[in-house]
C-alpha cells in the first residue's frame, strides 16, 4: 500500500519473508502461498530471490528444503489417510516423483556406474603421451590412404 491503495505489497520486509519461509517450509509451494490475501505477487518475490534481497535467498533455500522435506515426511500420512489404495498410490508417486524433481540430490534416484570391462588403466604423462601420438598417426595414415586415388 506504498500508493495508498489496498492491494498486494510489494516492498520486502522481515516480516512477510519470514511468513513466506514458514509456509514454504511447511511443503507449500511459492506460488500457492502468494495468492493468499496480504502476500506480494509471485514474480515480486522471485525477485527477491534472484536478487538475492537482504539474505532472502539463503532463507528461502533453507525454508525450501525444509518443505521437501515435510513432504517426504508425509508421504505415510496419506497413506494411512486415504482409503482408496488406488488414490493413494498416485497421490504418493505424484510427491515422490514432485521431490525427485525439485530436490534430485537427496531424494532422485541413485544412479550406479559400474565398469564389467577390465577396470581403466591410470597413465602417467609419458604414457599418455605416447597413446595419444599413436592415435593421431593411425588417424593421419587412415586419412591419407582415404585421399590417395591409388590405394
Amino acid at each position: 500500500m506504498a500508493n495508498g491503495l489496498p492491494g498486494r505489497p510489494s516492498s520486502y520486509s522481515d516480516e512477510i519473508a519470514d511468513k513466506i519461509c514458514d509456509q514454504v517450509a511447511d511443503g507449500i509451494g511459492l506460488a500457492i502461498v502468494c495468492q493468499q490475501d496480504g502476500f506480494p505477487d509471485h514474480k515480486t518475490v522471485r525477485g527477491w530471490i534472484l536478487t538475492n534481497l537482504n539474505g532472502f535467498f539463503s532463507k528461502y533455500a533453507r525454508a525450501k528444503d525444509f518443505g521437501m522435506d515435510y513432504q517426504a515426511e508425509t508421504m505415510m500420512q496419506v497413506i494411512e489417510d486415504e482409503a482408496d489404495v488406488q488414490r493413494a498410490r498416485l497421490k504418493v508417486d505424484t510427491m515422490k516423483w514432485y521431490i525427485s524433481k525439485i530436490a534430485p540430490k537427496k531424494y532422485g534416484d541413485k544412479i550406479e556406474l559400474t565398469h564389467s570391462n577390465s577396470p581403466i588403466e591410470a597413465l602417467n604423462e609419458a604414457q599418455l603421451r605416447e597413446r595419444l601420438a599413436g592415435l593421431v598417426n593411425a588417424n593421419e595414415s587412415s586419412a591419407a590412404d582415404r585421399s590417395d586415388p591409388n590405394s
